[in-house]
């Protein structure tokens, strides 16, 4: 319970920050705007994560899971990381979320005001909405992406008839 409600007030907190950062992007000289940019991309430098590619220890791994772990929450399409990926520009699909995870954002450009808004966007979205990994990976193929949350906690993406899908597996205590 502690660890969910410090997760919560870090989400607010880093929104807070984003949302600030933001509007001083688009309504403050070039000095401030560069340090409130610089804030929020120092708020979440260190937490892309590495693609890999779904090998065949991976697809054992998730064929696994499939089978013996229990489904907590299955949405399809996703609506929450769906509306997540829209914010952040980035596609609705299982290459979107990759590409999310694994986004780096781009310093301060003193000639490209458009493009620090939306990377600014970008990086707040990322400060309150990216999962923490266990081992800083993300998964994928074709269609098909996961994140280890924890030894007993897998998020799972999936590209399914034009729409996000997206499928957290517990393993349950023996």
């Amino acid at each position: 319970m502690t660890m969910k409600r410090e997760k919560r007030v870090s989400w607010k907190a880093a929104f807070s920050l984003g949302c600030c950062a933001l509007v001083s992007l688009s309504s403050c000289g070039h000095s401030t705007a560069r340090k409130e940019y610089n804030k929020i991309q120092t708020l979440i430098r260190g937490h892309e994560l590495v693609s890999c590619p779904i090998g065949k220890e991976e697809a054992g791994f998730l064929k696994n899971v499939g089978e013996s772990w229990h489904t907590h929450e299955k949405e399809c399409p996703d609506p929450i990381f769906s509306e997540v990926l829209e914010t952040a520009e980035f596609e609705v699909s299982v290459s979107g979320v990759v590409n999310f995870y694994t986004h780096l954002i781009p310093d301060y450009s003193s000639s490209d005001s458009e493009q620090n808004l939306k990377e600014g966007i970008r990086a707040a979205t990322m400060a309150v909405a990216r999962s923490e990994s266990l081992d800083g990976r993300v998964y994928f193929k074709e269609g098909l992406c996961f994140i280890k949350l924890s030894e007993k906690v897998l998020e799972v993406f999936e590209d399914q008839g034009g729409k996000l899908s997206r499928t957290l597996y517990v393993e349950l205590n023996k």
